[in-house]
């Protein structure tokens, strides 16, 4: 029963989307996010602010603590019966917008409106008389209407913007919620269907085709030009912008709802606890470490600055003691977690008077100017300001040696205009500066040097008085376990391991409002007491929790989106910190091909410098710790970066650099731990990639690690089948503490497929709650080699372009299968591995054209379809009307009876006729492995998603042809002398159709012969069909004497008064003359 006494309305959706399951089995044309564009990431992130709103709105954190009055619930679920209506009426205009031939487009479309259509029918259904009789608020109204007017006048793309938000919010509020509760179970929650339904992985994968149509559509407007390709960005972004406020006033509109903050003792100003702010400042407000910055103004040269690195490197590794081996399970109130943390003091102290001591004859000037351009992070200013804005005291608290590079740093306004943040105390040490205005190399008073020493002197200002606390870092544990509030940013691997070794957990913020609104505003003490500590996603998050702006219902509808939609960056950016190869099969370049491939801009940091060709490596060197360093700094301080990217990385200290790198920039993470090849080759010693995995392992978002390398990690047995699998990676979960790990199951011997003996290989991806198998045909090839840099690369790519994991990870697998069976018969190099194809989406590589025993289970990227020429049927519409034949009876005849593939010939008829007729074609042999190939017309192939287009000499160009079908589509060209077949092979055609063998009643021309025919198969390296006035007792010598591939037939068999027996006829001839070439 739902919450308003009715029937339990969320059952049937529960049906639909299939519910939290613990094992997906991922198989078929899966794809969870659009590879159009990047629009819509850049939309949700603009509008973000207000997602954020919604979180925190009332009505949300109530149905999520639970606390929601059911009389609420019931209303608002009236409202949205309303709502859906209008949201079904612009999913149906927008269907009828897409053309029937986009065939990816149309089922997209198709699958959101079932969904809908399942919601609103459970929706009205459990509403019952209300959902008649109800009043239609306000809010509702307004909403309605615009996706009306928006459905009325616009095109996909506005339909698509003004009802993503609606789809992209629900998501993000179901997974946020639910995952704030934690280990809670829903079924017993009061409002736990509503949270299962949209944190679910099915919903997310009906918003990736929502945001998929906006990005095509978007894309596609964009390439035709003209007016409204000028001015539908703007469009676009305010009818997204206008529907996200619209989400907020409809939450808001809801009566009955409890104010959470007040009824928590927060009061009218929706503070939440304390009021006072305290915030760390290196990494925390600012986007790095800012040492290295001071020290880039400090008159020391190089030298003296990279032993000072040095000897700081070689004293924390002895001074720091180890975390222990195996993690607290309980809290005991921070007692051994002091003891740890201070074990370092003395050393700390020592390390603090050396840097002031390196900043010697630094001028005052050049520090201010160095921290007033200092980068921080996005909205941390912002934040700060709305807290004394909100009647707090706020404090800056940091280990900095430098008070005055602090304060410029802070004194910049909110918005980049000037003026500061407005801050009560800094607490920080300071240079003792000379008369002539540089650094002394001592500091004035105390040293602020310890993260207890902050503690202490945050307590001594406050005079005891409860506080937040914001940081980032170990070295803030001191203030975070005093304060009454503590909050954790940015992306600190060795934070998050210490708190988790000594029983301190860290839980999404949104928990905080759950647990206030639950306990009354009870005050539950310090952190210290309650061994919690919640983790921000962002500032903006800190702000909409803790400072809520007010009057969120009267928001104009587009404050400053212009300007922001004006710093679209152009680009996804990718950083690869790996090694390069030599041969251009893997590592760096093998890399940034397949970024670029995948819709990202690459750049690189390279650890090692391999020398290897196909056969092998044959020598590495490792540039120097700083030069490595230096790449990544130089790239990120202008560039920056959405994703990084590890491969090789031969030693423990650079991985430590990529992680603290990743720690500052936030950016997306994926670590490929490059330790041995697909080969088999051992590329980095096993001691020294564990070293490495503790150091960056729990910052990633995903490792990639192939069957041995996760067997070297975990000191086990390399897995032998799926079971294994399946526990070696949560394994690697437990031990190594990434956000997910995809253990790639190329080295395990190929599973049962879809198919009658099929084998795929199988990739199992686990996140520490759902496991998904992700299944892709197994491509048999000698190219391979840099099959595991290509796949990290392509989800990083993705995951730089804003798609969620699962997205990212089944984009990335479809490309590489598609890649696989493209390359599987290049011939580059001697060697047993082979490099791959990895531009083959702009074209194929002329190469000997071979089969590849792919399956049919759509997870691969359209490979070419496999085609056999041996009967090779053209039909002919005049002999099909003379006989009262429909295209769909003779081509299920003509393959009953042996075709192998046929080609669509029609002559004097309309386009729409004509694609008419290949579809009944392309349906007629959907599943039985025969391929359909349209004559003349590259407009009808595309239209109907045949499988290929044969060209004659007098039609389109094969170079142009091949240019517009891609490298997935069958070509092939008529071919009258050798020169003419090797242009065709050059062009890109996958065979040549030679003749004709003799002269022929249904076309004019000149015939050459069976020795014209065999001068042509022998011309070039792809096959051969002899096309022409052919027939039975041809196919001994032109199977023979000519080495052709097939013969091509027309009045053959569709003369004749029975398809299917005169087809057979042929292939039994064709047959024979076939067993006679082997004997």
């Amino acid at each position: 029963h739902c919450p308003c006494g009715k029937i339990d309305f969320w059952q049937p959706l529960r049906r639909l989307w299939r519910g939290r399951r613990k094992m997906m089995r991922v198989r078929g044309p899966l794809t969870v996010a659009g590879a159009a564009g990047s629009m819509s990431t850049f939309l949700w992130r603009a509008a973000h602010p207000l997602a954020l709103a919604s979180l925190y709105s009332d009505f949300v954190v109530g149905l999520a603590s639970g606390t929601l009055p059911k009389a609420s619930f019931a209303t608002y679920s009236a409202q949205d019966n309303a709502f859906l209506g209008a949201f079904v009426r612009a999913y149906e205009k927008c269907a009828s917008l897409i053309p029937s031939h986009d065939t990816e487009a149309t089922a997209r479309m198709q699958r959101l409106i079932i969904g809908a259509k399942e919601e609103w029918e459970t929706v009205r259904k459990a509403a019952g008389d209300r959902a008649e009789n109800v009043e239609v608020l306000l809010a509702t109204e307004e909403y309605t209407s615009f996706l009306d007017a928006a459905a009325a006048a616009g095109g996909v793309a506005e339909i698509m913007a003004a009802t993503a938000p609606c789809m992209r919010l629900y998501a993000f509020l179901g997974q946020r919620m639910a995952a704030a509760l934690g280990g809670e179970s829903l079924d017993q929650h009061p409002y736990g269907e509503w949270l299962a339904s949209y944190s679910n992985t099915d919903f997310a994968l009906l918003v990736a085709d929502q945001e998929w149509l906006l990005d095509y559509f978007y894309a596609k407007d964009q390439q035709a030009g003209g007016v409204r390709a000028a001015t539908q960005a703007g469009t676009v972004a305010a009818l997204y912008h206008h529907a996200m406020l619209l989400e907020c006033r409809f939450f808001n509109q809801v009566p009955g709802v409890p104010s959470w903050r007040e009824a928590s003792g927060a009061g009218t100003g929706g503070q939440v606890m304390s009021r006072a702010l305290v915030v760390d400042f290196d990494g925390t407000i600012t986007q790095e470490d800012t040492t290295p910055l001071e020290l880039a103004v400090a008159p020391a040269d190089k030298a003296t600055i990279a032993a000072l690195k040095a000897d700081y490197a070689a004293g924390a590794s002895a001074a720091y003691p180890a975390l222990p081996d195996t993690a607290a399970s309980t809290w005991d109130g921070g007692v051994a977690l002091t003891k740890h943390l201070e074990h370092a003091a003395a050393f700390e102290r020592v390390a603090y008077a050396k840097l002031a001591a390196a900043m010697t004859g630094t001028p005052r000037a050049a520090l201010t100017q160095a921290g007033a351009d200092v980068p921080l992070r996005r909205g941390a200013l912002r934040c700060l300001a709305a807290a004394r804005a909100a009647g707090n005291s706020v404090h800056v608290a940091t280990l900095n040696v430098s008070c005055s590079f602090v304060a410029a740093a802070l004194s910049r306004d909110p918005e980049g205009g000037g003026g500061g943040a407005g801050l009560d105390a800094i607490y920080s040490s300071e240079l003792e500066f000379g008369s002539d205005g540089t650094a002394s190399g001592k500091l004035e008073g105390a040293a602020l040097a310890t993260g207890s020493d902050k503690a202490a002197a945050v307590a001594s200002a406050l005079g005891g008085a409860p506080f937040l606390y914001v940081g980032d870092s170990p070295g803030d544990l001191p203030a975070l376990l005093s304060s009454e509030l503590g909050v954790v940013v940015g992306g600190s691997g060795s934070l998050r391991s210490t708190a988790k070794a000594f029983g301190l957990k860290i839980v999404p913020l949104e928990a905080a409002a759950l647990a206030q609104v639950r306990e009354g505003g009870a005050s539950r003490g310090t952190t210290r007491d309650t061994g919690i500590l919640y983790e921000a996603a962002s500032w903006g998050d800190i702000e909409a929790l803790l400072f809520p702006g007010t009057g969120i219902g009267d928001a104009p509808l587009s404050t400053g989106f212009a300007e922001a939609f004006r710093a679209l960056p152009p680009a996804p950016r990718v950083l690869i910190a790996a090694g390069s190869d030599s041969g251009g099969g893997a590592g760096i370049q093998a890399d940034i091909k397949a970024s670029l491939a995948n819709g990202a801009f690459a750049m690189t940091a390279i650890g090692a410098l391999t020398a290897q060709n196909t056969y092998g490596v044959t020598g590495v060197h490792v540039p120097p710790l700083s030069f490595f360093e230096e790449q990544m700094d130089t790239t990120l301080r202008d560039i920056g970066a959405d994703a990084i990217k590890t491969g090789m990385l031969p030693s423990a200290d650079q991985a430590a650099a990529v992680a603290e790198r990743a720690a500052r920039s936030g950016a997306a993470l994926v670590v490929d731990p490059v330790m041995i090849a697909a080969s088999g080759a051992s590329l980095v010693a096993s001691g020294s990639v564990r070293e490495s995995a503790r150091a960056l392992f729990p910052m990633a978002d995903v490792i990639t690690p192939n069957l041995p390398e996760a067997a070297a990690l975990l000191q086990c047995a390399i897995p032998e089948d799926l079971p294994a699998m399946h526990a070696v990676a949560r394994g690697l979960y437990e031990r190594f503490g990434p956000r997910a790990v995809l253990l790639k199951g190329g080295h395990l011997p190929g599973v049962s497929g879809a198919g009658e003996g099929a084998k795929e290989a199988v990739d199992v991806l686990f996140d520490g709650e759902v496991a998904f198998e992700l299944y892709g045909p197994r491509v048999p090839t000698r190219n391979a080699h840099g099959t595991g840099c290509t796949l990290a690369s392509s989800i990083a790519s993705h995951l730089a372009r804003g798609t969620g994991l699962l997205g990212a990870v089944v984009a990335s697998k479809r490309y590489l299968s598609g890649a696989l069976a493209s390359s599987a018969a290049l011939q580059i190099g001697t060697g047993p591995s082979g490099p791959l194809n990895h531009a083959y989406r702009l074209g194929a590589w002329p190469v000997r054209a071979k089969t590849v025993a792919t399956d049919a289970l759509g997870l691969a990227e359209a490979p070419r379809a496999e085609f056999d020429l041996s009967v090779y049927a053209v039909t002919d519409s005049a002999m099909n009307e003379a006989a009262g034949r429909t295209m769909e009876q003779v081509v299920k005849d003509a393959i009953r009876g042996g075709a192998t593939i046929i080609q669509i010939r029609e002559k004097g008829v309309s386009t729409k006729e004509f694609v008419d007729i290949a579809n009944q074609a392309v349906a007629a042999a959907c599943g039985t492995g025969v391929a359909i190939i349209i004559n003349d017309r590259l407009d009808v192939a595309l239209a109907s998603n045949a499988h290929g287009l044969h060209v004659g000499q007098d039609d389109m160009d094969a170079t142009t042809a091949r240019r517009i079908l891609g490298p997935d589509k069958i070509l092939g060209v008529s071919c009258k002398t050798p020169a003419e077949a090797r242009l065709a092979e050059k062009a890109g055609a996958d065979y040549i159709g030679s003749g004709a063998v003799c002269g022929t009643s249904t076309k004019d021309t000149t015939a050459i012969g069976i020795e014209g025919v065999a001068a042509c198969v022998a011309a070039v390296r792809i096959p051969c069909v002899a096309i022409g006035g052919v027939k039975a007792e041809h196919c001994p010598a032109l199977f023979g004497q000519a080495k052709c591939a097939g013969i091509a037939v027309v009045s053959a068999i569709f003369a004749q008064p029975d398809v299917e027996a005169a087809t057979r006829s042929l292939a039994d001839a064709v047959a024979a003359a076939k067993a006679g070439m082997t004997q």
